[in-house]
């Protein structure tokens, strides 16, 4: 079958891989009338794509409503990803506010909303993995446009062992996938689980 313009094939059950994942025409065609009711294997384009944060199911989790979530989902990336607690919001703390700037991109409210937020917690931490997925809408879609500006999703990020610097979500999840921090990580919730803790 073709969805989308991506010519589908049937595959046996096995774990997706970093080029591709699993679908159903249902998840893939948005409007479309297809008839596929297997799952199917997708071959994902790479320079949108690089494993599971940046896949729809985990940025569609990380959304509010018709909004994505950068903070939530950069503040997901430092606490199970790389075991880096962020302190929470200050007490009173207001909720981002509502889009109300026809010329105002997301990045752009985040920073003025999060400019006094005291400390390390949002501006070195947060914001910049966060902004990344800014090439995500709400749905887990690519978007390369946000109020009509080309959306900034570079960040610098505190490793352990010093700042590294990115384009975009996939890029940092292909630093991700071989730094040590983030390997450490896993390795602590793994024995946390194994431990019943």
């Amino acid at each position: 079958a073709v969805v989308g313009g991506q010519e589908l094939r049937h595959v046996e059950p096995d774990a997706p891989g970093p080029d591709h994942c699993h679908a159903t025409a249902r998840h893939l065609a948005t409007g479309q009338d297809v008839d596929v009711t297997h799952h199917v294997a997708v071959t994902l384009d790479p320079d949108e794509r690089a494993g599971l944060l940046t896949l729809s199911g985990f940025l569609s989790w990380r959304a509010d409503g018709d909004t994505p979530d950068l903070i939530g989902r950069g503040g997901f990336v430092n606490e199970a990803v790389l075991c880096v607690s962020v302190p929470p919001p200050p007490p009173g703390a207001a909720a981002l506010p509502v889009d109300d700037d026809p010329d105002m991109t997301m990045r752009e409210r985040i920073e003025e909303h999060t400019e006094g937020c005291g400390g390390a917690c949002h501006n070195d931490y947060i914001n910049p993995i966060g902004f990344s997925f800014g090439i995500y809408d709400e749905t887990g879609a690519f978007q390369t446009m946000d109020k009509g500006q080309p959306i900034d999703a570079t960040g610098t990020y505190p490793m352990d062992d010093g700042l590294v610097d990115f384009v975009d979500a996939v890029e940092l999840s292909e630093i991700l996938a071989v730094h040590p921090q983030s390997h450490s990580c896993y390795i602590s919730h793994l024995l946390a689980y194994t431990s019943a803790r």
